[in-house]
């Protein structure tokens, strides 16, 4: 794996990625969330907020999924794996794990896709949803307490 450079070196080098991928979660995560809620109406921000969280749960929930059975459906595929990670010999791993990254890869597009179209080109501004009619206010001749 990593010949010459010891255990330390590799946990080093394993830090340094993870630091830097904690850092880009960082820069994204929190101004997507703002533009998100800001998107929202005052009186629906609780409900974009939880459908945020949902989203976001589902979504790494279906990558992890379909990551997964990715993997899995390549190293079937390979003969002397027998769809066990371990037994798979390291090119049939690395075309596996290519295969999955290749799929994450078009959902990101494909997510990049819905983003963009739902963008107005006019404004740059996310289109709303069109506003709800105003309730009917209840007639204070009609609320009698009794």
């Amino acid at each position: 794996m990593a010949t010459g450079r010891g255990v330390r070196g590799v946990l080093r080098a394993q830090a340094h990625r993870r630091a830097a991928f904690g850092v880009g979660l960082g820069l994204y995560i929190a101004p997507n969330n703002s533009a998100t809620l800001g998107a929202a109406p005052a009186d629906r921000q609780g409900v974009a907020g939880g459908l945020v969280n949902l989203l976001r749960v589902l979504g790494t929930g279906v990558g992890v999924a379909a990551a997964s059975a990715m993997l899995s459906w390549r190293l079937e595929a390979t003969p002397q794996a027998h769809g066990r990670t371990a037994d798979a010999s390291e090119p049939a791993l690395l075309a596996a794990v290519g295969a999955a990254l290749i799929m994450l890869a078009a959902f990101a597009a494909l997510g990049a896709v819905v983003a963009v179209i739902r963008n107005d080109p006019e404004t740059g501004r996310r289109k709303a949803a069109a506003p709800a009619p105003p309730r009917p206010r209840p007639d204070r001749a009609s609320c009698r307490v009794f």
